[in-house]
């Protein structure tokens, strides 16, 4: 009997609600595929372009790009006017980061670009999934002005269900998931849509198509 099966069995000793049937372990998977939306039951490529529309759609900016050309993809969406200082999760630090000025570490108040990477995308919705950890510091996703995201292709997934069982084979679990569905946005008294009231205006998502921690300096 899984873990699982014996803390419920332990839950309906305590109701009193005791049953001699075994409870069925595959019942929650039987479930999960039930619920599988049909819109995403689509090739690897096909998911990739409904993620990019989904998210496109809650005014996110995306762009695909080469392994090698992960530096050129920022500079590139700067349109060469680049900041100062872009602030990067200590867990890119490994990644060639060309001429770019980038300093690793969590945000503060000051840092008005940051850079991270999500551990899963859901193409139902066009929503990031990121990790709280000591090398994705959650600040990067909430505190700068502009939030740049890098996900590996084959990271997005067509469904949250799908997503989740990806994250409960981490090990440690992460201790926080930030689910980001484009740039912050709220609406004042008169309905009137604003950007960046509580958290970055701009999102800017950079699909890579291969494992990030593969784009290592020469």
């Amino acid at each position: 009997m899984s873990a699982r099966n014996e803390i419920l069995q332990s839950i309906r000793k305590g109701l009193k609600h005791q049953t001699t049937n075994a409870p069925n372990e595959n019942y929650i998977d039987n479930l999960a595929e039930h619920i599988i939306p049909a819109r995403v039951e689509l090739s690897i490529a096909k998911l990739i372009e409904l993620f990019i529309s989904k998210a496109e759609d809650v005014s996110a900016t995306l762009m695909r790009c080469m392994n090698k050309d992960l530096a050129a993809a920022v500079t590139l969406y700067f349109e060469n006017e680049l900041p100062d200082k872009i602030k990067v999760a200590p867990g890119l630090s490994k990644l060639n980061w060309g001429d770019l000025a980038v300093e690793f570490g969590t945000c503060v108040d000051a840092d008005k670009v940051s850079i991270t990477e999500a551990i899963a995308g859901v193409a139902e919705t066009g929503t990031l999934m990121c990790a709280s950890s000591p090398e994705t510091p959650t600040l990067l996703n909430f505190l700068p002005e502009t939030s740049i995201i890098i996900i590996d292709k084959m990271q997005i997934m067509k469904t949250y269900e799908q997503a989740w069982q990806k994250v409960s084979q981490r090990s440690p679990l992460p201790r926080a998931i930030n689910f980001i569905t484009g740039p912050s946005r709220t609406g004042d008294i008169e309905q009137q849509l604003l950007l960046g009231i509580h958290g970055p205006k701009k999102l800017h998502i950079i699909i890579v198509e291969r494992d990030l921690h593969d784009l290592k300096h020469n």
